[in-house]
């Protein structure tokens, strides 16, 4: 699969102090790709080193499958933290002033196109001191894709937004990717948004990549459902089967499993098990969503950077 961006172990330093640690990533050609962390955790320095705003102390990018990475960067689109716009320019204004910076030939068409793509194509002789946050960032992006860039990069794109310039921003990226074929990296930390956008995701927390995955692995690791944890598990799996008759039930990645909710009722359960003697190590309701699983993730994570004294 065609990646636009890959990273091998990428680190940065500032001082004594690792903001990106040995980071693996890929990005694939298509994806809205998630990439969720705690503020903090790495997230913006990663993607100023991708598109050029900062050298990374150690480690490799390669961008489109090149090394030519000041050429593959002209073919990026970025927003990073608070939209860069000129508050006393009007939407035209700002997008004629970068198309000109840029090079770009026919300024009016680009400029009316974009501005009518990210729903500002009305906004006249208003100013963008005057624009809500939401507008504002619709600006961002639309700046953002002056040249037609094949990538763009999006740092906490609905961070202050109020819930509909949330949508309007959601919606704005999902048409971007869908209509004009643009492989989307989109950095939040609000991840109940991030869950109705991301096609594969990314997990980053205290400067390092801990998974990558896809939205139908995300779906089955999140899925609901009665978590147990047991001695033996083939001897339970028999005895949920013949005695309780659950059919469906999942194997998971760290030793347990997974019944089907609604099932019968977990004191009836640990009952049955240990009466057939098998030990049960803990039993629990499992939640399904991606704040969960992130929650889960790095909990996971820092116990073991705590064993490991890091």
């Amino acid at each position: 699969m065609e990646t636009v961006l890959e990273t091998k172990d990428l680190t940065k330093q500032f001082g004594g102090k690792t903001a990106v640690s040995h980071v693996d990533m890929e990005v694939h050609r298509g994806d809205i790709y998630g990439f969720i962390g705690k503020n903090g955790a790495g997230k913006t320095t990663l993607i100023r080193m991708a598109v050029g705003l900062a050298a990374p102390t150690s480690g490799s990018i390669r961008l489109m499958g090149s090394d030519h990475l000041e050429e593959q960067r002209r073919k990026i689109g970025t927003v990073i933290e608070y939209p860069a716009v000129f508050p006393h320019m009007t939407a035209k204004e700002n997008m004629e002033a970068q198309c000109r910076l840029l090079g770009v030939k026919n300024v009016k068409k680009e400029t009316d196109n974009l501005l009518e793509i990210v729903g500002l194509g009305d906004t006249g002789k208003k100013k963008a001191r005057n624009f809500s946050l939401g507008m504002k960032q619709r600006l961002a992006i639309a700046l953002a894709l002056i040249g037609n860039p094949e990538f763009l990069c999006l740092d906490e794109p609905t961070n202050g937004l109020d819930p509909a310039g949330i949508v309007e921003v959601r919606d704005l990226i999902q048409r971007l990717n869908r209509e004009r074929q643009i492989t989307v990296l989109i950095s939040s930390h609000i991840l109940g948004e991030l869950s109705k956008l991301a096609t594969r995701y990314g997990i980053i927390h205290q400067g390092r990549m801990l998974e990558q995955f896809t939205a139908e692995e995300l779906e089955e690791r999140c899925r609901s459902g009665l978590e147990i944890h047991v001695d033996n598990r083939e001897a339970a799996v028999k005895l949920l089967h013949e005695q309780f008759r659950i059919a469906d039930i999942r194997p998971l990645e760290n030793g347990g499993l997974l019944l089907p909710e609604p099932c019968t009722q977990p004191a009836l359960l640990n009952q049955a098990l240990i009466q057939a003697g098998i030990m049960v190590d803990s039993l629990h309701t499992r939640q399904g969503d991606l704040e969960h699983y992130f929650m889960q993730v790095t909990s996971q994570a820092e116990a073991a950077f705590a064993r490991a004294g890091q």
